[in-house]
C-alpha cells in the first residue's frame, strides 16, 4: 500500500516497488489483506462486508455472490444462517477476524498478507485462527506471509521467517 524507501519488492517474478499505478493495481488484484482489526464496515452487515470487493470488482451475479458468501463463511468456520445479517458490532473479535478473513479470500487471492491477525484474542481463539491460515494455505493454495509479535503461533502457521528488528531484516531462516 506504501511505497518502500529503499530495496526492492517482487511478486511473480515482477519487481514493483518502482511499478506506475496500472501495474500495483494488477499485482493487488492477486494480494488478499486482512487487517489486523478486520476492517470491517460498520454500516454493512456481514452479508454486505463479503459481497463488496465481489461487486466492485467482479461481473458475478447476485446469487453467485451470496454462494460465494456463504462458502467463504463456511471454510471460516462460521454459520451463514447465524451471521449474515448481523453487523460487525455484534460479533466478537474472533468472529470480526474470521469474517475479514472470508472477505479477504472471496476473491480468490493468490497471495494472503496478514497483520497481526491474533492480536488481542484469547488464546484459543488465536490457536482457532492459526489453524485456520494453516488450513486455507493448503486448501487454497496460497502464499500466506503473516505479520506477528506472537512468535508461538507464527512457528505453528510458517515455513520461513525473518525477524525485523528497527525497521531491518537482522534474521531469516526455517525454525530452526
Amino acid at each position: 500500500l506504501l511505497k518502500p524507501d529503499s530495496g526492492e519488492i517482487w511478486v511473480d517474478g515482477e519487481e514493483i516497488s518502482r511499478a506506475d499505478e496500472e501495474q500495483i493495481r494488477r499485482v493487488r488484484k492477486k494480494v488478499g489483506f486482512l487487517f489486523q482489526s478486520g476492517a470491517l464496515f460498520d454500516s454493512m452487515n456481514i452479508f454486505e462486508n463479503i459481497a463488496f470487493p465481489l461487486r466492485e470488482h467482479t461481473n458475478l451475479s447476485e446469487n453467485e455472490i451470496m454462494s460465494r458468501v456463504v462458502e467463504r463463511l463456511e471454510m471460516v468456520g462460521l454459520k451463514p444462517s447465524e451471521v449474515l445479517n448481523l453487523y460487525p458490532d455484534e460479533l466478537s473479535g474472533g468472529m470480526r477476524k474470521r469474517v475479514g478473513l472470508a472477505r479477504t479470500i472471496a476473491l480468490d487471492p493468490e497471495i494472503i498478507l496478514y497483520d497481526e491477525p491474533t492480536s488481542g484474542l484469547d488464546p484459543i481463539t488465536s490457536d482457532l485462527i492459526t489453524q485456520m491460515i494453516i488450513q486455507l494455505k493448503n486448501s487454497l493454495n496460497v502464499t500466506s506471509v503473516l505479520i506477528s509479535h506472537d512468535i508461538k503461533e507464527s512457528f505453528k502457521a510458517g515455513d520461513y521467517f525473518a525477524m525485523l528488528y528497527n525497521g531491518k531484516i537482522i534474521e531469516t531462516g526455517d525454525a530452526e
